[in-house]
């Protein structure tokens, strides 16, 4: 009787071998076809900074993508931001410790945007006081039970993957701020992700880059299978 169960093991494992073996095959017959396997962003080193950089470019209008406002356009509408289009905006990336902030007057917007794509860990208060110092103090007078504000001015919390949130504490005012601040930001992160929300975005934004635009189109599919990897 274990002889016999001995030889079923053994032919299971040559089935499962066999399978693998001609799945590894048909991977290489397609990648020869289309390069589905192929990926120059995988062989260099990207970290949480250049992620940022990599969104960031995207976003900027002035950016030699040569797309004008074409995905920060589509970006802001995927946040529900009201009038996208009017304003002049501006995009900045690692500045004053914000990943990525977009900033526009008449009418007033601000959008900060921590990324976590590697699953770096929320510095104490980080969130409070990113608020503080980029909307606060700008625009101290906000309505945050309107939803106008709510869609105006919003912090997005961007981990690599889905179901990541902010640690209790970075939401939390610092000690050496007081009344009558609340004790905790009063705009609730939009949680987003890398490899959900920005890979899906991108996938939709692609779709108006010209057909004969081959390098960027290109580009834009190497960008989304690496936010699909993180």
């Amino acid at each position: 009787m274990l002889e016999t169960a001995s030889n079923r093991c053994i032919e299971s494992n040559r089935r499962i071998l066999k399978s693998w073996k001609s799945h590894r095959e048909e991977l290489r017959t397609r990648n020869r076809k289309d390069g589905r396997l192929f990926n120059p962003l995988s062989f260099f080193p990207i970290g949480e900074t250049k992620h940022s950089e990599l969104l960031g470019y995207l976003l900027k209008p002035d950016a030699n993508h040569g797309q004008g406002s074409v995905f920060l356009q589509s970006f802001l509408k995927m946040l529900g931001v009201p009038e996208p289009e009017s304003g002049q905006w501006s995009v900045t990336v690692e500045s004053s410790r914000v990943d990525i902030m977009l900033r526009r007057t008449n009418p007033s917007s601000v959008i900060i945007i921590e990324n976590k794509s590697h699953g770096a860990v929320d510095q104490r208060n980080q969130l409070y006081r990113y608020w503080h110092k980029h909307i606060h103090l700008n625009h101290p007078l906000l309505d945050y039970g309107l939803e106008d504000t709510k869609r105006s001015f919003q912090i997005i919390y961007l981990p690599g993957i889905e179901g990541k949130t902010p640690e209790p504490h970075s939401l939390c005012r610092p000690e050496h701020l007081s009344d009558p601040l609340p004790l905790t930001v009063p705009v609730t992160p939009k949680l987003l992700s890398f490899g959900g929300s920005i890979a899906d975005w991108v996938a939709i934004t692609s779709q108006k880059i010209p057909t004969e635009n081959h390098r960027l189109r290109a580009y834009l599919e190497f960008y989304q299978e690496l936010c699909q990897s993180l």
